[in-house]
């Protein structure tokens, strides 16, 4: 076709490429987004002061909180001087240094000023903590509600048992949290085996804020997504991996992740149709967000390496009774008798968002670090929503499928 152009136009390529652009089913003038490092301030939101005061529990000669305040001797990574050299190195700020070789000598003065720091910020937030108190006696009775609701997680990769045993050694910081992860909420799946679409909605809802989009994202759809085998037909069975659902996204032609108020979430079941299918057209007709890269991950390194450049990381879990009872910090020390591991297929899907370093007393049993992790049963399991998992309990309880980090989206 002979495109003739005005004589008045300089340059009518750029005319006829931008009318291709408008009217391009794959949405071409969709804006790309990734994950950003943005700097953000260092000290630490209520959810890790209160994760840490559970953590302290379990040895109380050990004033971490206090730790982790003077941990700011130590900065976030700075992403305009690419990456930092872990604490305590020679390569490390002296004031980091400094701090490293002068912890022994510190400690008592830590544990004096222990029970004034706490006391401190709970006071400031003590509307928060009652709250998240009150929940937390409230999601109690719900346990047996998500036991039932455990489902089957496959991926399409088998992760070698070495990757799953290999400790963690890439972190470099006391604590680090994802950029914009706690200012996304904290949602419930109600009585549906759904936390795999949970759990990747909040990755790609935690990237929207990084780069200062707020977006409320269906789980609805996700779920749906996620399960090919039910998406034109019901089925029963419980469960779904985070991976189909980003693939389905990846092959669309469009923007196709719609918000929960164009397709919202239903929190009861609907026995022999477990995506709740046919799908509305609602749900299918508006768009909002569409994956177009992602990243499996095999080892806990490789999730602490994603968590230090922004990423959320969307992980497939075995539970043990103390992961539903848990306050604040789930140690393997206390798993209890619940594992389903060997089973290769129920279990419970989470979001990683950060990770904090452990007391050295209790490093040899539950390693050096424990991942902060936001679930999908409200704001009464752990403190808030929120729970740091440990190093051992993680091997012990990681199903064998990747990790996966959403690397960039179109909006």
């Amino acid at each position: 076709m002979q495109i003739l152009c005005p004589s008045f136009l300089q340059n009518c390529t750029k005319l006829v490429l931008l009318g291709v652009a408008l009217w391009s089913p794959r949405n071409a003038l969709a804006t790309e987004l990734s994950p950003r490092l943005t700097a953000e301030h260092i000290d630490p939101p209520l959810v890790v002061l209160s994760i840490v005061d559970d953590i302290n529990r379990v040895d109380p000669n050990i004033a971490y909180l206090d730790q982790l305040q003077k941990s700011g001797e130590v900065p976030p990574p700075d992403p305009s001087k690419g990456k930092q050299s872990p604490a305590g190195n020679k390569s490390s700020s002296g004031a980091a240094a400094k701090w490293r070789s002068d912890f022994g000598k510190q400690s008592a003065e830590w544990r004096s000023g222990h029970a004034a720091l706490a006391s401190g910020w709970q006071k400031k937030h003590a509307a928060t903590l009652t709250l998240w108190r009150k929940a937390h006696e409230a999601f109690l009775k719900e346990i047996p509600m998500h036991r039932a609701n455990l489902g089957s997680i496959v991926g399409t990769v088998v992760v070698p048992d070495q990757a799953l045993a290999q400790p963690i050694s890439k972190a470099q910081f006391f604590w680090h949290a994802v950029p914009s992860a706690f200012s996304v909420p904290i949602k419930d799946q109600g009585d549906r085996g759904t936390c795999a679409a949970f759990a990747a909605i909040r990755t790609i809802e935690v990237l929207l804020a990084q780069n200062g989009r707020q977006l409320n994202l269906s789980e609805q759809y996700f779920y749906w997504a996620s399960r090919p085998e039910c998406r034109a037909s019901p089925c029963g069975t419980k469960g779904s991996w985070a991976e189909a659902g980003f693939e389905f996204s990846i092959a669309q032609e469009a923007l196709d992740i719609p918000a929960a108020d164009m397709c919202p979430y239903i929190a009861s079941p609907i026995i022999a149709n477990d995506t709740q299918a046919p799908l509305s057209e609602r749900c299918q007709s508006g768009g909002r967000v569409r994956v177009t890269a992602y990243e499996r991950l095999e080892s806990l390194d490789d999730a602490v390496a994603a968590l230090q450049v922004g990423e959320a990381v969307v992980a497939a879990l075995s539970l043990s009774d103390n992961f539903f009872s848990t306050k604040g910090f789930v140690a393997q020390a206390g798993a209890g008798q619940i594992d389903l591991r060997k089973d290769h297929a129920k279990g419970h899907a989470v979001t990683f968002v950060g990770y904090v370093e452990l007391p050295k007393s209790i490093q040899s049993k539950e390693g050096r670090y424990c991942m902060l992790t936001a679930n999908s049963w409200g704001i009464g399991w752990g403190q808030g929503g929120y729970a740091c998992l440990s190093e051992s309990w993680i091997k012990a309880h990681r199903l064998p499928v990747s990790f996966l980090a959403v690397k960039k989206i179109d909006v």
